[in-house]
């Protein structure tokens, strides 16, 4: 049926700055319908043209691991927008072959807002135990300041906060509140949150341990990690669940173990140190945060195929005004996302591959790798990669070389 009919209309979760949608349609199978995009702020008179939404039709995905075929949708966002604000967008369908809707579709949503403290009782901690007993007597909203001191782990986290009053675990002032486990060699980590949410990490140190701070199954929502230091672990922060989202990421220091970038080991190249930040799930946030010494500096969780149901795919991940370097395999890793995935203004440098982003095509990363992406939109603009080191084969003689600089003002542009 060459004709579109539209379906569902799907409103990603809004990041700071940008805003993700998804509109499944059926038919169209001749793909020549198009979804152009109009935004404004609330209140405003006047409509500013987006990028059109990006047609997606049942491409198979992942030949190379296990195939996955993506839906029938138009997709993509709406880019750099003030935080915190209301807009409206408009859509508008067309199909030469009929079918589209006759009026376009206006939708109103807020940009999110960067997490803000709140200004609950103060509890006070100095050790371990008065850190845990604090912790059991915090209430949603409360802050528990770490004085200057080692915290010994590992720490399980069972108790939630609430959307606007997060519970806050925050350095005192007084010196460094240093919070450690065994060492990076085991599996030990420091802090495990698995299906806790609302917390909030600020002004701390996590060190000597496999991982700093650890969400799997089911998932956190609406974790902020934010102005900590992260030293001799082998991987920083780590969340793997589809369930995962909003999580705030940002002007953290994160080091992993790895001595090198050059040259990349051919086979264990995920060792010693694995990743810096490590997402998944829906609507993260990760910028302005600087990464090293790590074999993926930031990446998106190897996760596998996406579930089944649409509502939780891996959908609305911005990395954005990162410092990205001493990354033995990727410093920017986007593959296993699904689609609105937003990457621009990050600093790479002394690395293997600058961006790995796997898919059919049509973007500008340079290099490229081949691992799988679920879906598209995927963006990159304006990243600057210096030290790459790149192997080319010209007519069967390999070269090897370093690239100096390349400068990517690329803009945004489907996969």
């Amino acid at each position: 049926m060459d004709s579109v009919h539209a379906e569902r209309f799907l409103i990603d979760p809004p990041t700071l700055e940008n805003l993700g949608f998804r509109w499944y349609v059926s038919g169209d199978s001749n793909r020549n319908a198009t979804v152009t995009v109009a935004f404004r702020e609330q209140g405003d008179s006047k409509w500013q043209e987006a990028l059109p939404m990006l047609r997606i039709y049942h491409e198979i995905i992942n030949q190379d691991y296990g195939p996955y075929r993506v839906g029938n949708l138009f997709a993509g966002s709406v880019l750099f927008l003030k935080p915190a604000t209301q807009y409206e967008v408009k859509f508008t369908m067309d199909d030469p072959d009929g079918g589209a809707p006759t009026e376009p579709k206006i939708v109103s949503v807020a940009t999110r807002g960067e997490p803000v403290a709140p200004s609950g009782d103060e509890i006070h901690a100095t050790s371990r135990t008065s850190l845990m007993a604090a912790y059991a007597k915090a209430k949603p909203g409360d802050v528990i300041l770490l004085h200057a001191g080692i915290y010994d782990g590992p720490f399980q986290f069972d108790k939630s906060g609430e959307p606007d009053k997060p519970i806050v675990f925050r350095g005192a002032g007084d010196g460094e509140a240093i919070l450690q486990a065994d060492g990076s060699g085991g599996n030990s980590r420091i802090v495990s949150i698995a299906g806790t949410d609302h917390l909030m990490f600020e002004d701390l140190t996590f060190r000597n341990a496999h991982t700093a701070i650890y969400s799997g199954k089911p998932g956190s929502a609406g974790i902020t990690v934010r102005r900590c230091r992260m030293h001799d672990v082998v991987s920083g922060i780590n969340t793997q669940a589809e369930d995962s989202r909003e999580w705030y990421i940002a002007d953290n220091e994160i080091v992993g173990i790895n001595r090198t970038w050059y040259p990349r080991p051919e086979v264990d190249y995920m060792s010693p140190a694995h990743t810096g930040v490590n997402v998944y799930g829906r609507g993260h946030v990760v910028c302005y945060n600087r990464l090293s010494h790590f074999s993926d500096a930031l990446a998106i969780s190897n996760f596998g195929v996406p579930v089944e149901d649409v509502e939780r795919h891996c959908v609305a991940i911005d990395f954005y005004g990162n410092d990205l370097s001493w990354a033995q395999d990727d410093t920017l890793e986007t593959d296993y996302g699904c689609h609105n995935v937003r990457v621009y203004r990050n600093r790479c440098y002394n690395t293997h591959t600058g961006n790995s982003k796997g898919s059919k095509g049509d973007i500008l990363l340079m290099p490229k790798s081949r691992m799988p992406s679920f879906g598209t939109p995927f963006g990159t603009s304006y990243r600057s990669k210096t030290n790459l080191r790149l192997r080319l084969d010209l007519n069967g003689e390999v070269v090897k070389f370093e690239l100096a600089l390349v400068l990517v003002p690329c803009g945004i542009i489907g996969a």
